[in-house]
């Protein structure tokens, strides 16, 4: 069954389909949400914000040890995609290795197609707004799932993964990155999310390796990148910030994961 069947029967508005999850009536969810809707606004309409997909991604596919054609002629969902996502850089390296089926979803992909760095998704994508809890698509519908810097976003992790472990064909892939903070450092996770509003966990390596075997998923390969060693601190911070920023870069780092759906014995 096509992963797009369950997509083309909701509501439209745009070029977005609108599908309503369980998180949306959970207050401090919504309140994450907002906190992610005004960075973003601050960033695109009061920065000199003019992002560069390939610059931003082409350290995922090293990271994974793939290259751009392992996407093609896979059925593909990106879940988190923020504004313009993951396959707007593949768009770019190789547009002729885009998935004929892609998926690209996210819970504010509504409030984003305002923005014209939008129109960097692909143009043959499905464009879903959806809680990565309540994916409306067919079962074992997906080849491949790719998700970035989102694991820490959700409000249920084990749900979520469940909810990809679904969709996923058996033997089906997951490629994910998300932000760790360093094992030395754990003691101090209370203290960060004093500071850290907009995620509401906050992993280190090796919870990120029990989370996914805990749902299903075998760790095939993984990097592991302290945060400065790849981004920069934005430049229009002020000083308190930046030195804020410093201190966070060198307690995380980035988290890249290439995994297969484990297939249940029967």
């Amino acid at each position: 069954m096509s992963m797009i069947q369950g997509i083309v029967r909701l509501e439209k508005h745009g070029k977005v389909y609108l599908s309503k999850g369980r998180s949306e009536s959970n207050p401090a969810w919504i309140k994450f949400q907002e906190r992610e809707k005004a960075f973003w606004k601050h960033k695109i309409t009061q920065t000199p914000y003019d992002p560069d997909p390939v610059k931003n991604f082409r350290a995922f596919l090293d990271h994974w040890g793939i290259e751009p054609s392992f996407f093609k002629d896979k059925a593909t969902l990106e879940i988190g995609s923020g504004p313009f996502g993951f396959f707007s850089a593949i768009a770019r390296m190789d547009p002729h290795a885009l998935p004929d089926e892609l998926v690209v979803m996210d819970p504010l992909m509504d409030f984003y197609q305002q923005f014209t760095i939008s129109n960097h998704i692909p143009q043959h994508a499905v464009r879903l707004q959806a809680v990565g809890e309540n994916i409306p698509i067919p079962d074992q519908s997906c080849d491949l799932v790719v998700t970035t810097n989102t694991i820490d976003h959700v409000e249920d992790c084990h749900v979520f993964l469940g909810e990809i472990r679904r969709v996923l064909k058996d033997g089906g892939v997951l490629l994910f990155s998300v932000h760790t903070v360093s094992g030395f450092a754990g003691p101090i996770i209370p203290l960060i999310k004093l500071f850290d509003k907009n995620h509401p966990h906050h992993f280190r390596p090796h919870d990120v390796h029990a989370l996914l075997k805990e749902n299903g998923f075998d760790i095939k390969t993984s990097a592991s990148v302290p945060i400065y060693k790849e981004d920069g601190i934005p430049e229009e911070l002020g000083m308190i910030k930046k030195s804020m920023y410093f201190i966070a870069y060198r307690l995380m780092s980035a988290f890249y994961g290439f995994a297969k759906k484990r297939i249940s014995e029967s």
